[in-house]
């Protein structure tokens, strides 16, 4: 259900391109909070428990969900849960494969922004003078509920590099924004 939802609107033409949401609760049928259960329930069959979990600092992936296409480009879902209280923090959304192109990127991009508008937020660094050279961009759109940004770095910066690339869009709810103390 979730995979044929991105697939779907990750396609459709300009034409029949619906109005940004006003707000997104998650990724898909996915709410923040959700627990392993719950997960189960909203994923269905296509869900793949991991043999081995992957640990990324406080968050750890248990789930995937394999076999999503954004813009045509292949995709896993990774449903990364908080160690301690087991729900669900962020939605990872992973190229498969190891050399994506700035193509690839504008691809997607373009096919987010069908779906979300254009994106509120476009950064990109470069460092071809350091020891390793490396490239970074990324597109950002927030929503009360929850922030998306895609991003594509390439640690060596040169296109036909056999060093891994990496391209991911990322579902999370937005960040605390830290207060200042009043005066």
């Amino acid at each position: 259900m979730v995979s044929a939802f991105l697939a779907a609107g990750a396609v459709m033409p300009t034409a029949f391109a619906r109005a940004a949401p006003a707000d997104l609760l998650g990724w898909g049928a996915t709410r923040w909070g959700m627990s392993e259960a719950d997960l189960a329930a909203v994923l269905g069959s296509g869900r793949m428990r991991l043999a081995t979990p992957l640990e990324y600092g406080r968050l750890v992936v248990r789930d995937t969900l394999p076999g999503l296409r954004i813009a045509n480009r292949p995709f896993v879902a990774l449903f990364q849960l908080d160690r301690v209280s087991e729900r669900l923090e962020q939605v990872l959304l992973r190229y498969r494969g190891d050399f994506p192109m700035l193509s690839d990127f504008t691809a997607v991009r373009d096919a987010l922004a069908k779906d979300y508008d254009a994106p509120q937020e476009r950064r990109a660094e470069t460092d071809y003078r350091g020891t390793f050279p490396s490239f970074w961009t990324e597109a950002g759109w927030k929503f009360p509920s929850t922030e998306v940004v895609l991003s594509l770095t390439d640690r060596n910066a040169k296109p036909w590099s056999r060093r891994r690339k990496i391209l991911v869009v990322r579902y999370s709810p937005p960040a605390p924004r830290s207060s200042l103390p009043r005066e």
